[in-house]
C-alpha cells in the first residue's frame, strides 16, 4: 500500500512542480530527489521507509522506476512501456548471516 501511495505522491508532486518550473527527478542526489521532495513524498504517502527514485518517464508524467525499503521489504515499482502499465514487486528481506554478533 505504501508504494502505491507513494507513486501516486510523486505524480500528484511532479503536476504541483510543473507549475513552479521545477522537475521532481533530481540525477545528481543521491536518492533522485531534493530532500525537501522526498520529505513532501513521505508526509502524503504516510510512508517511513527509504525511496529511491531511479528515473523519471517524462513522455507518462510518472515515475519511471524507484525503490521504497523499509526493515522487512523491498518494493521496486517499474513502469513497463510495452504493457503501457506499472509492475510491482516486493521482496522479503531477511539476515541470511550475522557475521560478527554474538
Amino acid at each position: 500500500m505504501d508504494t502505491k501511495n507513494i507513486q501516486l505522491a510523486m505524480r500528484l508532486l511532479s503536476i504541483q512542480y510543473y507549475g513552479q518550473d521545477r522537475n521532481i527527478y533530481q540525477p545528481g542526489e543521491p536518492y533522485g530527489m531534493a530532500e525537501d521532495t522526498i520529505k513532501e513524498i513521505k508526509q502524503l504517502s504516510g510512508a517511513e521507509g527509504e525511496i529511491t527514485l531511479v528515473y523519471w518517464n517524462t513522455s507518462k508524467g510518472l515515475p519511471g522506476k524507484f525503490f521504497y525499503q523499509t526493515d522487512s521489504f523491498l518494493a521496486v515499482y517499474e513502469y513497463d512501456d510495452k504493457r503501457d502499465e506499472p509492475e510491482w514487486n516486493i521482496y522479503r528481506l531477511k539476515e541470511v548471516m550475522a557475521l560478527g554478533k554474538e
